[in-house]
């Protein structure tokens, strides 16, 4: 189950990368936003996120207290990401967004 979210995780955040590049976002926007003549994909991107990954989950492998402190700023982030937001919002925004299949 963490792989699928690993994965998944990672899918968010090379797309996040290339439509931040999309828009001049971010530095070096033109490598980063820049898609794949043969693939038809932000390859730049992706690689980078990869690389990104690989490199902050290095000090994982060595020790526990890397991996708990990693996680738990991972936590803390996700929750003021979500109450930064006004209070309904939390927990109406998805169903606002739902058209509950009407076309």
């Amino acid at each position: 189950m963490p792989l699928i979210y690993l994965l998944i995780m990672h899918g968010c955040l090379f797309r996040m990368l290339w439509a931040f590049s999309r828009d001049g976002g971010v530095p070096l926007h033109r490598v980063w936003g820049a898609i794949n003549d043969h693939l038809h994909t932000p390859l730049n991107a992706t690689w980078a996120m990869t690389a990104l990954a690989f490199l902050l989950g290095l000090p994982i492998l060595f020790s526990t207290t890397a991996f708990l402190a990693i996680g738990s700023i991972m936590c803390v982030a996700l929750y003021f990401s979500c109450e930064s937001l006004p209070p309904p919002f939390p927990l109406c925004f998805c169903v606002w967004k739902f058209n509950f299949g009407v076309p």
